[in-house]
């Protein structure tokens, strides 16, 4: 596995734009979550699931399009599978940690999403930067050199 310097993991400020938009998401699943827990009645856990999955959904294009500037919609499916394993991780985990900060700790579920949004945003934007988009780079070189091999041909 090669090496990321400092310099190379915050370069084009994806990071940034990562954070921004897991922001932007972040207040999406609150108020998905509030909705569900303070309006409809549900119980938190629940609550906290479906608006975790609904901030998947946002958060997958906004990384696509903004974070990773991906338009290559023929690499969906497999950008998709790899964005959902590091979601089923997410999920698993932000449940757990819900219920152990809710049930165990007594800190409130708004609070404890916020904490859990941070821990998991850190970890899949390495998973992303790393694994996901990454094959996509990999992906769009290999294009890249395939037409150019194509031109010269020709």
């Amino acid at each position: 596995m090669e090496r990321i310097t400092f310099r190379q993991f915050f370069k084009h400020q994806a990071f940034l734009k990562y954070a921004l938009t897991g922001a932007c998401v972040t207040v999406f699943e609150l108020g998905l979550l509030y909705w569900l827990v303070d309006v409809k009645g549900w119980w938190y856990l629940y609550a906290s699931s479906l608006s975790f999955f609904g901030g998947l959904v946002v958060s997958f294009f906004l990384r696509k399009i903004i974070v990773f500037k991906n338009y290559d919609w023929s690499a969906l499916p497999r950008q998709l599978f790899f964005y959902s394993i590091v979601w089923l991780i997410d999920i698993a985990l932000n449940a757990g940690f819900m219920y152990l900060m809710v049930d165990f700790t007594k800190t409130g579920y708004i609070l404890s999403q916020i904490i859990s949004n941070i821990f998991l945003g850190i970890f899949g934007f390495l998973f992303n930067k790393l694994v996901t988009f990454k094959t996509i780079k990999h992906y769009h070189d290999l294009q890249h050199h395939q037409l150019l091999e194509e031109i010269e041909k020709s």
